[in-house]
């Protein structure tokens, strides 16, 4: 239950899968940033494009991901009923409406720039920002690991131990996922 006065993370993506690297930043933020919740948020509908797998499967693989954390972290499905493409700035305001008193913080990696994104300027006036460096050096770098990088490893039949949660692995071998995918 958010409360209100609550300092909450907001961490979306597409989650494709989800991955060690999207684990340790979830545990990261919870341990490191003071917050009190953190909502995880895979996207239905990818605003630059992206190629996903079905949005209910990349659900199930959030849930598995995350679970270990507790019950402070909350996976969504807020964004499959929004409009498409899922743009950040419509999740912040529904969230935001429904959590009026909430102190919003949204995570991001050094990968993304909220110039590139729809209304980004005015998505940094209306919540916190925290970045996160991806690979390279510093202390807050996390593994270099992506979730194409996955796709690609599945798809050449190679080993993804250790690179996402152990039950997330399991899933993507049961449902056959990523095989042949480029």
């Amino acid at each position: 239950m958010i409360e209100a006065g609550s300092s909450v993370g907001i961490y979306g993506g597409a989650f494709d899968p989800p991955h060690a690297a999207h684990v340790m930043l979830a545990a990261y933020a919870l341990s490191c940033l003071g917050l009190d919740h953190l909502l995880i948020l895979p996207c239905a509908d990818h605003p630059f494009g992206k190629r996903m797998t079905g949005f209910d499967l990349r659900m199930e693989m959030a849930r598995m991901a995350f679970s270990f954390l507790g019950d402070r972290v909350h996976v969504l499905d807020l964004e499959a009923n929004m409009p498409q493409p899922s743009y950040t700035i419509n999740t912040v305001e529904a969230l935001m409406a429904t959590y009026p008193d909430v102190d919003f913080t949204l995570l991001i990696g050094s990968d993304n720039t909220l110039d590139k994104w729809h209304r980004g300027d005015e998505l940094a006036r209306m919540v916190q920002v925290h970045v996160v460096k991806r690979g390279g050096d510093g202390v807050l770098a996390f593994p270099p690991v992506s979730s194409s990088l996955i796709r690609g490893l599945v798809a050449a039949g190679k080993d993804i131990d250790g690179l996402v949660p152990a039950a997330v692995g399991r899933f993507i071998k049961d449902k056959g996922l990523y095989r042949g995918a480029s």
